[in-house]
């Protein structure tokens, strides 16, 4: 764990070095207004949801501007990675804008909006906001590897998954009738479906490769405060 992180996990939000860290950070990134900002001023509050990240939503009732501050979790080539095309997203107007990275983590502007869940994702008119706003990330040509790494990245979290202590994986069928499944999938199984998969697109999808991003997820998608 880096000490940046251990530093916002260890310490409230609310407490006199997370208060005065987030200033600093605002000095650093955001100009003058933060230096002119006092720690009674400035509320901080940890955001739930984000998926390898801490993010909090930094505020003050003065004139400093807000914003978010993300402390990363991942390892150092995965933050990266993830920087650049943060920072290639902020440029093209398609991503909250990057004030500013550091060791551990960076400031993003703060966009108000709200996440969507599983239910308001199968809605027809939301599904086809979300089918329209993909082809433009699809069709990006971002200076990385244009070699496939999905299936690496599957057999990577299965890998981790397995390293936790993770094992077979027990089938509990709800919103489905077909009863024709096994009662667990175990790592070996995923595994050949992960060779499967890959061998047909190794046949079929030789040589279209496309653009992703883990982002680009349900728990991830937002639409603004105006949507209704």
């Amino acid at each position: 764990m880096r000490e940046i992180e251990k530093f916002f996990t260890e310490n409230d939000p609310s407490s006199e070095v997370i208060l005065q860290k987030v200033i600093n950070l605002g000095v650093d990134f955001l100009g003058r207004e933060w230096k002119n900002t006092d720690k009674s001023q400035v509320n901080v509050k940890k955001i739930l949801g984000g998926q390898s990240n801490h993010i909090f939503y930094v505020t003050s009732s003065n004139s400093a501007k807000e914003y978010l501050l993300r402390i990363h979790r991942q390892e150092d080539a995965h933050v990266f990675t993830d920087t650049i095309l943060f920072s290639i997203f902020s440029e093209r107007g398609i991503g909250p804008k990057l004030y500013g990275f550091f060791n551990g983590g960076r400031l993003e502007e703060y966009l108000p909006s709200r996440a969507l869940d599983a239910v308001s994702v199968l809605k027809p008119e939301i599904s086809r906001k979300i089918g329209e706003s993909f082809p433009k990330y699809h069709s990006m040509n971002v200076p990385l590897s244009k070699n496939r790494r999905c299936f690496q990245v599957m057999r990577d979290v299965l890998q981790q998954y397995q390293n936790l202590g993770g094992g077979d994986f027990n089938l509990f069928p709800t919103h489905v009738t077909w009863t024709d499944h096994p009662d667990s999938i175990s790592l070996e199984n995923l595994q050949k479906e992960i060779n499967l998969m890959e061998s047909w697109t190794n046949e079929i999808f030789e040589d279209t490769v496309v653009f992703c991003h883990n982002d680009l997820a349900v728990v991830c998608q937002y639409f603004g405060a105006e949507f209704q």
